[in-house]
């Protein structure tokens, strides 16, 4: 069922030009890229793609999930709390556990960047504008799920604290 998703998620920023020459786009199609024109380059360069977004969704499910449950409201807290006081409690929850881990993974992925990518030729814009954009069917399916979820999970909280 995950054989390779973890290769579709990696094909968001490996991206093929019309000369089928592999460009690695660190940080999306807006900025700057870097041709692989070696194994040697692309053995260096997916492994360390694939650890930062591995662990970026790792924080990202984590950090959520744990803001939550620590911002819940617990029988002890009182028989009414209002969403004031559970949306405080998880936006305090989430800057500490979720958007901080995150912000500091993103500083040391942005500074190790250079040095990864050192022996690289820089990609122009034009070459960048020619490739393929198009959304992947994998990519539009998590999107879906993600979206579904949301709104579900949404729906789940608003009715317990409207039971209250």
């Amino acid at each position: 069922m995950f054989s390779g998703w973890d290769e579709q998620l990696l094909g968001n920023f490996f991206k093929k030009d019309p000369a089928t020459r592999l460009i690695f786009l660190p940080f999306g199609g807006k900025k700057p890229g870097y041709h692989i024109d070696s194994p040697a380059d692309e053995e260096k360069t997916k492994p360390f793609a694939k650890m930062y977004f591995l662990a970026r969704a790792m924080f990202q499910a984590l950090g959520s999930t744990s803001a939550i449950l620590i911002a819940w409201p617990r029988k002890s807290a009182g028989p009414c709390i209002s969403i004031a006081h559970f949306i405080v409690a998880y936006l305090i929850a989430a800057s500490l556990f979720e958007f901080l881990p995150l912000w500091l993974l993103w500083r040391l992925y942005r500074k190790s960047i250079p040095e990864v990518c050192s022996t690289m030729r820089v990609a122009a814009p034009e070459e960048i504008r020619q490739l393929d954009w198009s959304m992947s069917p994998f990519r539009r399916r998590v999107l879906m799920i993600a979206i579904g979820s949301m709104v579900l999970l949404t729906g789940i909280v608003l009715v317990l604290i409207a039971r209250r």
